[in-house]
């Protein structure tokens, strides 16, 4: 857990906690709460034996079954598909966790509400942390990037800042990473680096895990940015970068020229070389060049794109 720095003052969202092996972690570097949502209820005789709560995120907070562990109250179990999970629920159960109770969390006799037990102070920050399945980590990240970008969710103003480690498939985490002119560049490369600062902490083999996958992982720390780069509309932003990249072996002129002529005006307004190929440009490039698109009447239905692209890997959960 040392990629994850201090915990003790984090409230802490785990993303598919398995069997528990991190959680336990977690809880031992001194998070005074944790939630841990796991869609795969397998896993749930390994976690009853951590848990002190635990409810499905499908039912109402009134739904909440107590337990008594070696957690002392700082774990909460919670079932569900965390792309289905609202932030709205995860933050009202973290507003609920930090609220003072009049009883002792412990003595269910003095207990007269049903509410979640406290477990201090409201937390300084949030952190996202998870072995994120593969099948579900690219969307997953993006939403996450989309909810930075509107400052909503668990991103809104006046929230404590959020940081976030995760462990991605190690191609969907060295694209996330990758700078302009390198091998992995691509279009998560600048949706990622529009709104966060992010790096690579740890990789490790597929053999390290049980049953082991066929591909190898690795751990990415990323950061929110205070303000995310400009651009005039992220979608026609997002949708520019994923239909270039669509064709990432041609000169972004040929490439634009598919659309309509002229569209390749827009590189000489942004000052981007129409030789130029997508992985070339930086992310301050490609924000300008969105925004001369859109000038030039550039729509999210200018130009038709695959559902799916490169930067969606399928995979197995590590």
């Amino acid at each position: 857990m040392g990629h994850a720095g201090d915990l003790k003052d984090a409230a802490v969202i785990e993303i598919g906690p398995g069997p528990g092996s991190l959680t336990r972690s977690i809880l031992a570097a001194g998070a005074p709460l944790v939630i841990a949502v796991e869609k795969d209820m397998r896993f749930a005789p390994s976690l009853s034996v951590l848990h002190s709560h635990y409810y499905s995120l499908s039912l109402s907070l009134e739904a909440v079954q107590m337990l008594e562990d070696a957690s002392q109250g700082r774990l909460i179990v919670a079932q569900g598909d965390i792309l289905k999970v609202t932030p709205e629920s995860l933050l009202e159960t973290i507003n609920k966790c930090f609220t003072q109770c009049t009883v002792h969390p412990n003595d269910k006799r003095k207990q007269t509400n049903r509410g979640l037990h406290s477990v201090g102070r409201p937390p300084s920050k949030l952190h996202l942390i998870g072995n994120l399945p593969f099948n579900v980590a690219t969307p997953l990240y993006i939403g996450w990037m989309h909810a930075i970008t509107r400052r909503d969710g668990l991103f809104a103003k006046g929230l404590p800042p959020v940081q976030m480690t995760l462990m991605f498939q190690k191609e969907v985490a060295q694209r996330i990473v990758a700078g302009p002119n390198t091998e992995h560049r691509g279009r998560l490369s600048a949706l990622s680096q529009r709104t966060c600062r992010s790096k690579i902490v740890m990789e490790l083999k597929g053999k390290t895990f049980v049953p082991p996958p066929k591909v190898d992982a690795a751990v990415v720390s990323v950061e929110p940015l205070e303000a995310p780069l400009p651009v005039s509309d992220p979608v026609i932003f997002e949708d520019v970068l994923r239909y270039c990249y669509h064709m990432r072996r041609k000169a972004l002129r040929h490439t634009l020229a598919t659309v309509g002529p002229k569209y390749v005006e827009a590189l000489g307004a942004s000052g981007i070389d129409p030789l130029a190929r997508p992985q070339s440009l930086t992310t301050a490039e490609w924000c300008k060049l969105s925004d001369q698109l859109q000038a030039l009447g550039w729509t999210p239905t200018s130009a038709y794109v695959p559902k799916r692209d490169r930067d969606e890997p399928r995979g197995r959960k590590v």
